[in-house]
């Protein structure tokens, strides 16, 4: 049976491979370098997300708790590597994480930090534990406004389940797209409008008898705040970029798990690290978690 650390590698050439299948992965490889010969734990050569590559892949499989994480020197080392084998892009691979110096050190020169995921793969021995970060909210207002070439449409005191379009009250459609707006955008208090124009004018069907309308406005007013909590995370097949805190699925088959996701159990957080509202720095071919608890809807 091979030695664990061999055994790490091999499965991250497998998910690596899902990546690009005519790409070529070997692992376990010695390469002359100016001073000798350097050993390579995984290396990737050929077509990767439409770029000729060659990648340099250090593999650590240590243990989840703290004194496993990864530290400086093995990014120091990585560094002198890939300077030695003149390879551009560098990658560590650790599920256990990594050290605040490591982190730094990583960003500074430009090598990348992942995990691994492969459900129920037995070669990876540690799960991914890491913090993520989760909005709780809670609904003060919501209503909705109606409109007909371009005025407001007096309410009358309707309620939204009052007013219905095809016999179904658009109450359950104003709920959804709140529900939608509030997940799509980073927003934890205070009021927002959103704003649906209607291909064609409608009818809709209220106790006083019809309404047309060809723009419907929703506006709420919320409140809440961001929480943080460390969870297990896995998927069938990716990597796990612990830089960026997003998961790269390698299909998109590809089912991602987040175990023990408990909102009582979050500390109260300002924002997420370098957060930006903005540009939350979303990234194609990243998957990013996005956890709202809702009251009140």
């Amino acid at each position: 049976m091979a030695r664990l650390g061999k055994q790490f590698e091999l499965v991250v050439s497998d998910v690596i491979r899902e990546f690009g299948p005519g790409t070529k992965v070997s692992s376990g490889k010695w390469v002359k370098g100016p001073d000798g010969r350097r050993d390579i734990d995984v290396l990737v050569e050929g077509e990767l997300d439409g770029k000729n590559q060659k990648i340099l892949i250090e593999c650590k499989d240590f243990s989840t708790n703290t004194t496993g994480r990864v530290g400086i020197p093995i990014v120091d080392a990585l560094d002198s590597k890939r300077r030695d084998l003149d390879i551009k892009i560098a990658l560590i691979c650790s599920n256990a994480g990594f050290t605040t110096p490591a982190i730094s050190k990583a960003k500074r020169v430009g090598i990348g930090l992942i995990g691994v995921l492969r459900e129920g793969d037995k070669r990876i021995r540690y799960k991914i534990l890491d913090e993520i970060y989760f909005r709780e909210i809670r609904k003060k207002i919501l209503n909705f406004d109606l409109y007909l070439n371009g005025e407001k449409i007096p309410p009358n005191g309707l309620d939204f389940f009052d007013v219905c379009f095809n016999n179904r009250p658009i109450g359950n459609w104003v709920i959804d797209r709140t529900i939608a707006v509030i997940a799509e955008n980073p927003i934890v208090r205070g009021w927002f409008r959103a704003t649906f124009d209607m291909r064609e004018r409608i009818l809709l069907e209220a106790p006083s008898g019809e309404l047309a309308i060809d723009r419907l406005e929703i506006y709420a007013e919320i409140s809440g705040g961001w929480f943080a909590q460390r969870v297990t995370i896995d998927a069938t097949s990716g990597l796990y970029d612990w830089l960026s805190k997003q998961l790269r699925p390698a299909s998109r088959k590809c089912v991602v798990k987040f175990h023990d996701v408990d909102r009582k159990k979050g500390r109260k957080v300002r924002s997420p690290p370098n957060f930006d509202p903005i540009r939350p720095g979303f990234k194609v071919g990243k998957t990013d978690l996005i956890l709202v608890f809702i009251e009140g809807l």
